[in-house]
């Protein structure tokens, strides 16, 4: 079911950087068909991601324990995390989102008999809910956020005291190694200052805190093949800068290529937890 609820608010955003959500958002839409098939590494992690979740929220320590009664997932994509949550917790009621209107259809369809899943197209990053929730969770997605720490800050808001924000993103030396080979490819802004800077707003706002780090390796016959793979599931958008460097690619290219051996590729990955604690420091100080 459609829920209309929520508000997206952009204002925070430039017209360059809105211009490239829109664009980034196109490129999940015309991927939605086979997205399925080729996000092989997002299925991964989200596999990844529900084990720990669960981990975090059902382990020994009794502050982890918390009764999940609604949930918001951001950047659902076709519903890798989103299956294995309602599985996790059957009796949530969750609200689902993603800034691809295709991809949420296609996740739409996939529940459609689920009777405890809403639906939104909106802008994780930049929406705000009158409504608060006891897990916040995201697969892959938060890499996407121009401002990392503004928009952890706001969803801590959004959840209940007590309430779980939980998720994993590339890390700061994500492609390490074909960024070490093909120098150009590596975006100019470096995300290390703000996944630094979103780990201090987690810590200052919340109780408990998990991090934790993990590796993926995908090998591909050469730099072409690698390219086309983020293409196929909509995350080859490049940034502006990107098309100014199109001769240093197509050179890429060729000596990979030419060079007879596969292009390995390391997929970084930054998995965090963090729980809103239950009464508001501040209130007692």
């Amino acid at each position: 079911m459609r829920c209309s609820g929520a508000g997206t608010d952009r204002s925070e955003l430039t017209p360059d950087q809105r211009a490239w959500k829109s664009r980034v958002s196109q490129a999940f839409d015309r991927a939605s068909d086979q997205y399925d098939q080729h996000a092989l590494v997002q299925r991964q992690v989200a596999d990844a991601l529900n084990r720990w979740l669960v981990h975090c929220l059902q382990g020994e320590s009794a502050e982890c324990n918390f009764d999940i009664e609604s949930g918001l997932e951001i950047g659902c994509g076709t519903g890798f995390l989103t299956s294995l949550l309602v599985e996790s917790f059957p009796r949530t009621q969750w609200m689902i989102t993603d800034v691809s209107s295709a991809m949420v259809r296609s996740a739409e369809s996939r529940f459609a008999a689920n009777p405890n899943l809403k639906f939104q197209v909106v802008d994780g990053e930049c929406f705000e809910l009158s409504t608060t929730f006891d897990l916040i969770c995201s697969n892959l997605s938060f890499q996407w956020f121009h401002n990392l720490p503004a928009a952890l800050s706001r969803l801590m808001q959004q959840l209940n005291p007590g309430g779980w924000l939980v998720f994993a993103t590339l890390d700061s030396d994500n492609f390490s190694q074909i960024y070490a080979r093909y120098p150009f490819l590596k975006p100019a802004t470096c995300p290390t200052e703000a996944l630094q800077a979103g780990l201090r707003v987690l810590k200052d706002a919340s109780s408990i805190q998990h991090v934790q780090r993990e590796t993926i390796m995908q090998s591909f016959p050469d730099l072409r093949e690698f390219l086309a793979s983020l293409k196929r599931i909509g995350a080859g958008t490049p940034a502006r800068e990107f098309n100014k460097r199109k001769s240093e690619l197509l050179a890429a290219l060729r000596r990979s290529r030419d060079s007879q051996t596969h292009e390995e590729v390391d997929y970084r990955l930054l998995f965090v937890a963090a729980q809103k604690p239950l009464t508001d420091p501040r209130i007692l100080a």
